[in-house]
């Protein structure tokens, strides 16, 4: 009897062990990610003949954390806000918002899983201001709520 509670400790033990290594790796990844140059990885390959609109990390960044809005990404690209949307889901198969939509959305599962911070905490991080909306586009694209989320993990 002894033997299995010792075996069951030292099963916590390396479970919890294994969740902070995850945690360590996924951390390091988000930074590796977020200092690359160029268009993140979970982006297609474009068509040769689709429209150019390449953002950068840097631009990724101040869309996510609402530094800059679309309107001023068009200036800077030289296109109205429209035709850039247009180039970008040409380019990539998907819209800008739904991007950015899934970088938050992978930050949240992040943070949902390996800290302990409110789901309004972590949906601020993510530029997302209004915590109604948070749950919404998080239910939508994970199919249960941030909290069903965090529970799910932690058991």
């Amino acid at each position: 009897m002894k033997k299995n509670k010792v075996l069951k400790i030292v099963l916590i033990v390396l479970g919890a062990l294994v969740a902070l290594l995850a945690a360590a790796v996924l951390g390091v990844l988000f930074y590796l990610h977020s200092m690359a140059a160029g268009i993140p990885e979970t982006l297609p390959d474009a068509p040769a003949d689709s429209t150019q609109v390449t953002l950068t990390d840097d631009e990724i960044d101040k869309l996510l954390s609402g530094e800059i809005t679309l309107e001023e990404l068009g200036k800077r690209f030289g296109i109205s806000k429209y035709y850039m949307l247009r180039g970008f889901k040409r380019k990539y198969g998907v819209t800008i918002v739904q991007f950015l939509n899934q970088c938050r959305m992978n930050y949240a599962k992040n943070e949902l899983r390996f800290t302990d911070k409110q789901i309004d905490t972590i949906a601020e991080e993510c530029g997302i201001h209004d915590s109604s909306y948070f749950n919404r586009i998080f239910r939508t694209t994970e199919g249960i709520s941030a909290g069903a989320y965090r529970r799910q993990w932690r058991n």
